[in-house]
């Protein structure tokens, strides 16, 4: 009977060891499909300029400027400068209200970036209830 008592521990034990490394794997699944995905801006893609060669006939030619390339594309606002770009029109703006000016971020991204930008010195906030107001700092 002592054998028969040993065996079940054994395989209690055993059993419990493989659930537990079972949740701790689903689990972590889990995190990293809750984590917030940032997309990287995509890089510039710039053209060499190439100048046609001038003819050696024509000097007229050879005088003409050639036409100017055209302007790069602006590269789009950081969410931050968004951000701070409406907290500067709307001082005082409460941050659940935030979210509903970028309904297209993740919340959970933007809430880490305002706790950034508070460190950083960028923006203060002031509990409101459950939220906060959000302030631009002067000089940002």
């Amino acid at each position: 009977m002592g054998l028969g008592i040993l065996v079940f521990f054994a395989g209690a034990a055993a059993a419990g060891y493989y659930g537990v490394r079972k949740l701790k794997g689903i689990e972590e699944e889990i995190r990293r499909e809750s984590r917030p995905v940032t997309p990287k801006p995509s890089p510039v893609k710039r053209t060499p300029d190439v100048k046609p060669p001038v003819p050696q006939s024509k000097k007229e030619d050879a005088i003409k400027p050639s036409p100017s390339p055209e302007p790069l594309p602006v590269r789009e606002r950081s969410l931050e400068d968004r951000i701070l770009v409406a907290i500067k029109e709307k001082p005082g703006l409460l941050q659940t209200d935030l979210y509903a000016l970028f309904p297209d971020q993740d919340k959970k991204a933007m809430q880490g970036l305002l706790l950034e930008m508070t460190r950083n010195g960028k923006i203060t906030r002031e509990k409101e209830k459950s939220t906060y107001k959000v302030f631009a700092v002067p000089g940002n």
